[in-house]
């Protein structure tokens, strides 16, 4: 585990995620690095109906994403696996 205050990181097996504070009334971000993050969002896409997403796409920082806003919680999900 990791933490710096407002960031955590922890990881336990092949799982590994990130936790933000991202703000001054309870917003939270949510980073989960994962494999097979194009068969992940092929299996949850059509659950999300109504809820605010965007499809999977690479980030010039390395990472294959999509995100989830997560409805009356204040929370964005960001869901990633490196680029190799």
């Amino acid at each position: 585990m990791r933490d710096e205050g407002s960031y955590v990181i922890m990881q336990k097996d092949n799982c590994m995620i990130h936790i933000l504070n991202a703000g001054d009334i309870g917003e939270m971000e949510f980073y989960l690095e994962v494999q097979g993050i194009d068969d992940l969002w092929n299996n949850i896409k059509g659950k999300l109906a109504g809820i605010k997403t965007r499809e999977p796409f690479d980030r010039e920082y390395g990472m294959r994403e999509f995100h989830i806003i997560i409805p009356h919680t204040k929370t964005l999900m960001f869901v990633g696996q490196g680029i190799n």
